[in-house]
């Protein structure tokens, strides 16, 4: 006979993804209206090449993202795929249809369509959020002329994104609480929480991730993006 499990306020699921990979979903049905763009794909290196011709342009995506322009991240994808499909150019315009890297997605259809969240690690990498101000920048999505009717709120990845029965598997929802990218994910799990400590990934992409604390730094040859925040106070890698 098998025992009843017992659910407690401990019991939560968290998600971590991917992080540059996106998808455009209906509002409505929360159904995906385009096959997910991964971050290996390069259809927008002809926009990377457009902006890059002014300086005033990738400096601005510099010094308030700390990245740097190139098609590995959403917003040059995001605006080719705008181009050759009106239609759900349209529907981001008129809001009936939603932007999210996978874990909005996710949680957006978890929630019955009622979360639309992200968190500050995945925000951070899409190179329209300002890693400064903690916010969506309408700079620089007027540098990639994206008309986006809303964006998803972000939160503190430790925050409640919502609660799910996992589409009825489960008898009482649960929490999505722990949502975070995956390389970001990795660099917590291995408790880099101390300035210099630092953790070397080698798989399907290679990086050495170093914490450098609050302090925002933006240099020509390195990334600088958000590990993690907690009470509105942000810690960086490069």
């Amino acid at each position: 006979m098998k025992k009843k499990i017992k659910y407690s306020q401990n019991i939560f699921l968290s998600i971590t993804n991917q992080r540059e990979t996106f998808v455009i979903f209906d509002a409505k049905s929360g159904k995906p209206l385009n096959n997910a763009i991964v971050w290996q794909c390069r259809r927008g290196q002809i926009i990377c090449d457009k902006i890059n011709k002014s300086k005033k342009a990738v400096n601005l995506i510099k010094s308030t993202t700390g990245l740097t322009l190139d098609t590995y991240f959403p917003a040059s994808k995001l605006l080719q795929l705008l181009k050759v499909n009106r239609s759900i150019r349209d529907k981001l315009k008129n809001g009936t249809a939603l932007f999210g890297t996978i874990d909005t997605y996710l949680i957006y259809r978890l929630t019955n369509q009622q979360s639309y969240f992200t968190d500050f690690t995945n925000a951070s990498r899409t190179l329209f959020f300002n890693n400064n101000t903690l916010q969506w920048s309408q700079q620089l999505l007027k540098v990639f002329n994206l008309n986006l009717n809303k964006l998803p709120q972000v939160k503190e990845s430790s925050s409640i994104f919502g609660h799910t029965n996992i589409n009825g598997i489960l008898k009482k929802p649960i929490p999505i609480s722990g949502v975070i990218g995956d390389s970001q994910a990795s660099i917590f799990a291995n408790q880099c929480f101390n300035i210099g400590n630092s953790k070397i990934t080698i798989g399907t992409g290679s990086s050495i991730l170093t914490n450098i604390g609050n302090k925002f730094i933006h240099k020509k040859n390195i990334l600088t993006t958000l590990s993690f925040v907690f009470k509105k106070q942000a810690i960086l890698l490069i």
